[in-house]
């Protein structure tokens, strides 16, 4: 496990770490960079990660003349590793997840974390102390927490301090995260079959089958997500594979 220094400094390299696909919440990242960067003009900020939403950030950032974005795609390894080395804050915006491990990632790597108050991370992560999290979707609430820590070096450092020595302690690296995503997958798991049986979620099932047998390779991975929170089985998702690559 790697970690920074104590004594940040007031410029910001914000990481968004992600796959780049709806409901992840990249625009509003974006946006939220924009406005911290008017009140702090030397932060800087980098996305990696790949997906369908790639394009329309790209697109975004251009036309608005946005200074200091960089997209890294796909990373992962050494490329991974440099990326939360650059990083001194890191930024989720997504709008649902389970346990996003990036977070976790992100805080052994000693980064204070502002983040959207999803899944698993409202049981452990403490507001104020490990960086910021709000229920808002607002880029401008994003980005109001995000200018408190460019403003505040020995903030910035306190809590690159803390969240260092919390993930040494209650994570243990990967493994640790590894054992929550599995606490959450069983809970999520037995949610679905709940939902399974209702006349609902089988006519969900049967229009997302038709979207599957038609989608590109870049749709699928979402898909899959959707097909299975509806209460699809793995194995008629696998059926349905094999039967869209034989079309």
């Amino acid at each position: 496990m790697t970690g920074k220094p104590a004594g940040g400094s007031p410029s910001l390299h914000v990481l968004f770490l992600s796959r780049l696909v709806p409901g992840k919440g990249l625009i509003t990242a974006i946006q939220a960079f924009a406005i911290l960067q008017r009140n702090a003009p030397a932060a800087c900020m980098t996305i990696a990660g790949d997906g369908s939403e790639r394009q329309a950030a790209e697109s975004l950032v251009e036309k608005t003349g946005i200074r200091g974005v960089r997209f890294l795609g796909h990373v992962e390894g050494e490329a991974k590793e440099r990326a939360f080395g650059e990083a001194t804050l890191f930024l989720l915006t997504s709008e649902s997840e389970g346990m996003p491990t990036s977070v976790i990632e992100a805080m052994a790597h000693a980064l204070p974390v502002v983040t959207s108050a999803v899944g698993g991370l409202k049981d452990f992560f403490q507001h104020g102390t490990m960086g910021f999290m709000t229920s808002s979707r607002d880029p401008r609430d994003f980005a109001d927490l995000m200018i408190r820590l460019s403003n505040d070096a020995e903030l910035l450092s306190r809590m690159s301090a803390f969240n260092y020595a919390y993930a040494r302690e209650n994570f243990a690296a990967s493994k640790a995260a590894d054992r929550l995503n599995r606490i959450y997958d069983d809970i999520v798991r037995q949610d679905r079959l709940k939902k399974a049986g209702s006349r609902w979620h089988a006519f969900r099932r049967w229009r997302m089958e038709r979207r599957i047998r038609r989608a590109d390779e870049s749709q699928l991975q979402e898909l899959h997500e959707q097909y299975l929170n509806a209460g699809g089985a793995q194995e008629r998702w696998e059926r349905l594979r094999r039967e869209r690559r034989e079309l």
